[in-house]
């Protein structure tokens, strides 16, 4: 049942069987079905869909694979991905985000930093984090977002991205 659903979450099927396989895949309590599937990638947005859908507690165990999800913007769902992560419970997010933004600054993944950045623009995370990450958080949030993440958030909600 759970393949036929992820079928049925294609962007390439016609927008009811689409909305129909969001509904049923809310129903499935196995989360880990929507972390970028190793399906086709048409699948992704609709995912998305889904896991925006979910509660703080029911995403806790995948914030490292949300993470990974906005290392690349460009993948389908990304945006959507981001924007959850955003409104999740800073306690939540924090031990694995603080992991990952660690991990791009050894490995100077600037691009991954600047993504991961917007998340400061939360006042609970950026206060919870240590001065010398904030700062470099800070400097790509200032070059990159200016600021104007929520008017992404805008544009993602008016094109279905």
């Amino acid at each position: 049942m759970e393949e036929k659903i992820l079928e049925m979450l294609n962007e390439n099927n016609d927008i009811q069987i689409q909305e129909k396989g969001i509904e049923l895949a809310k129903e499935i309590k196995d989360i880990s079905l929507f972390m970028l599937p190793s399906m086709t990638s048409a699948i992704w947005k609709n995912c998305a869909k889904v896991i925006e859908s979910k509660s703080d507690e029911e995403l806790k165990p995948y914030i490292l694979d949300l993470l990974v999800w906005i290392q690349d913007i460009n993948r389908s769902g990304a945006f959507r991905i981001y924007f959850r992560l955003k409104d999740m419970d800073v306690n939540i997010l924090y031990p694995d985000y603080i992991k990952v933004v660690e991990k791009c600054i050894l490995e100077n993944d600037d691009i991954w930093l600047d993504w991961l950045s917007g998340l400061i623009e939360k006042e609970s995370l950026k206060d919870k984090l240590p001065i010398h990450l904030y700062r470099i958080l800070k400097e790509h949030n200032t070059i990159f977002w200016q600021g104007n993440s929520e008017l992404y958030r805008k544009f993602m909600e008016e094109n279905d991205l």
